[in-house]
């Protein structure tokens, strides 16, 4: 089974898989399965099908949509966005490009790191809070349990991957 797979997944991915044996140009086969191995983490699998996917048809939109989700994780930003603005050509309006395009096209501001400092009014339970930087001063308390979580650790170890823990 490929990591970060869930049976019903793994089973798709067999599913699909045999789908471009048979018919290499079956667009939504190839697009499908890169789906399926991206969500397994495997990029450069996901990134083939795809190549494959848009030798066949350029202009499918849900190729582009995925390419670009592809790219903005791997992180070619400007690239994501080349295939959201190609996306949005494609089918201008459609919800969903609309707004990874709005995300994608956010540029970090150091404003982010000092929201505390900001002066507009803010109406929320938590409006005290707001105002104060990130409290660290519960960084390292969880070393006051830790033979308490020793059990706990080995079972996550277990279950992830080596250099998670």
């Amino acid at each position: 089974m490929v990591y970060g797979l869930s049976g019903f997944q793994e089973m798709a991915r067999t599913h699909f898989s045999t789908v471009p044996s048979i018919n290499p140009d079956n667009i939504e086969a190839n697009v499908k399965l890169a789906v399926l191995e991206f969500y397994g983490s495997n990029i450069p699998e996901s990134l083939r099908l795809l190549a494959r996917a848009e030798s066949i048809d350029p202009n499918h939109l849900e190729l582009n949509v995925r390419l670009a989700e592809v790219y903005r994780v791997v992180g070619e930003t400007e690239r994501a966005v080349s295939y959201l603005e190609k996306a949005n050509r494609i089918q201008p309006d459609n919800p969903e490009v609309v707004l990874r395009l709005a995300f994608y096209r956010l540029h970090w501001s150091d404003d982010c790191l000092y929201f505390y400092e900001n002066k507009r009014s803010v109406i929320t339970a938590s409006r005290s809070q707001v105002r104060h930087p990130l409290n660290s001063g519960s960084i390292g308390r969880w070393k006051n349990y830790e033979q308490e979580l020793t059990q706990f650790r080995k079972l996550l170890a277990e279950k992830l991957e080596p250099d998670c823990l």
